[in-house]
């Protein structure tokens, strides 16, 4: 794993619409040059807010040739959680933030031939329009189709943009759609089999599927007809838990813990309440714990349970039969049951 970070500076922001703001980060260093990625990865944004830690993953809606060039542009709704609320209060042109490298298994890169088909539930958008940025540029070789469910006409980001990629490239097409109206131009009711078959060749089509869990659900249901193999079929990552499982609202709901945590030759003794990750509980205490996807997939927040009971989020628990062997946890989706102690080093030896 690379833990190494960049710093990124806010060269400028721009309000899409009253909950949406485009941060175009450069790098901090004229000397150093941004980190590549491939079209559809994430970078995490590490924060300190009064004496706490946080990180948040943002997907990249850039191409990867516009990084080569000098800049990541991030599409961030203010109006979510606290992180992304401190964001539109505090960060201003000029400021700098730390940064991972870009990371992820969503992608499309020079090696996928094609058709593509994408499938977005609101602001889940953004890595579908690098995306169709790396093919409009030549990046990525392939014929894509984006399928961009929106539930009011106000919110929908990239429509005039994605318009003129369709008519000035001729590998790009995009459909919108709206839930609960009609529009111009645009399809009336959720993305379904009927509106993706109407509109794009799915033989042979490599799905790459970002949005709610609810839709994740539909899709899945919906589109077993078309026989879809797993390996042609993308979720995007979830995030970050956002509702309190509910075994743990129906056990130990408000109760708090003692979390002992080793992190190489320091101790921390630290609260944990049950109704937060073991994650948060450590950024809330300042502690600076290493995290990227926030999902329970790409393995940087792992630790060993050494003591203790613990309830991971079965959505989310990526985990190998071996690392649960080992009492391996990955915190950003794991919940006390009890008085814990973790171990952080020596996951690797």
């Amino acid at each position: 794993m690379d833990f190494s970070r960049q710093q990124l500076k806010v060269s400028d922001i721009w309000q899409i619409n009253q909950d949406v703001r485009c941060y175009r980060f450069v790098s901090a260093h004229k000397s150093v040059g941004l980190e590549g990625f491939k079209a559809g990865q994430f970078i995490s944004l590490f924060y300190e807010i009064d004496g706490a830690t946080a990180s948040r993953p943002y997907s990249i809606a850039s191409s990867p040739k516009e990084a080569e060039e000098g800049y990541y542009d991030l599409y961030i709704h203010g109006g979510g959680e606290f992180t992304s609320k401190w964001l539109f209060e505090h960060v201003t042109v000029g400021d700098v933030l730390e940064a991972s490298k870009p990371i992820g298994d969503f992608y499309i890169d020079c090696s996928t031939k094609g058709p593509v088909i994408g499938i977005s539930g609101g602001m889940s958008v953004t890595p579908l329009r690098s995306m169709a940025r790396a093919v409009a540029d030549g990046s990525v070789n392939a014929d894509i189709t984006l399928f961009c469910g929106w539930d009011r006409q106000e919110d929908v980001l990239f429509f005039d943009e994605f318009l003129k990629l369709s008519l000035d490239c001729e590998r790009f097409n995009a459909v919108f759609a709206l839930a609960d109206m009609s529009a111009p131009g645009m399809e009336q009711g959720y993305i379904n089999r009927e509106i993706i078959c109407k509109n794009a060749e799915t033989k042979d089509a490599e799905f790459f599927v970002c949005g709610p869990k609810e839709m994740y659900e539909f899709l899945e249901r919906d589109l077993a007809p078309l026989q879809i193999p797993p390996d042609k079929y993308h979720l995007e990552l979830p995030g970050e838990i956002k509702q309190i499982p509910d075994c743990i609202k129906q056990g130990s709901k408000g109760q708090v813990f003692s979390l002992r945590i080793e992190i190489g030759e320091k101790v921390h003794e630290i609260k944990i309440s049950s109704e937060d990750t073991i994650l948060v509980a450590m950024e809330r205490a300042g502690i600076k714990p290493e995290s990227r996807c926030r999902s329970g997939n790409c393995g940087y927040c792992r630790a060993i349970l050494q003591q203790g009971t613990v309830f991971s989020d079965p959505a989310r628990d990526n985990r190998e039969s071996a690392e649960i062997v080992r009492g391996i946890i990955h915190t950003c989706c794991t919940y006390a049951l009890s008085d814990l102690s973790l171990k952080f080093n020596g996951i690797n030896e």
